[in-house]
């Protein structure tokens, strides 16, 4: 009786372990369609507090057309910083009206602790990889299906 039910245990500890390791986040596999201009990207959403502080953070690189949007309650001068990035971003800032504001290209990781401000307040911000986007201020972003 002992031995089944050590079998047992041992039985849904491996389930358990498979769906843990098959339930992690890949690397923004899926997610929000969005074009900006000319350009489309799937993107992961940052629209609480938790999700924007940790961003991109310890991510290794990624795709060009992936990244992340930032989404923030009210317009605000909200800053970025580079903390534990392993790749360097373009920061496309985005104003209530979803026209791009202001672009920060080429951000290193090792411009930390250094802040990065919009150039107005913004209510959206997406982070890209550094160095492969034509979107230009004035450019206008738009959610797809």
């Amino acid at each position: 009786m002992k031995d089944k039910v050590f079998l047992a245990l041992g039985l849904f500890l491996l389930g358990w372990s498979f769906y843990q390791v098959w339930n992690q986040p890949s690397n923004i596999s899926s997610g929000v369609i969005l074009e900006i201009g000319e350009e489309t990207f799937i993107v992961e959403i940052a629209d609480n507090d938790e999700e924007r502080v940790r961003g991109l953070s310890l991510r290794e690189p990624i795709e060009a057309n992936r990244g992340m949007l930032f989404i923030f309650d009210v317009s605000g001068n909200y800053s970025f910083w580079m903390k534990d990035m392993l790749f360097a971003l373009d920061i496309i800032w985005i104003n209530e009206g979803k026209r791009v504001v202001g672009i920060e290209k080429g951000i290193e990781p090792g411009t930390f602790p250094n802040k990065f401000y919009p150039p107005e307040p913004i209510k959206y911000a997406l982070e890209i990889p550094a160095g492969n986007s034509a979107i230009e201020i004035g450019d206008m972003l738009q959610f797809k299906e």
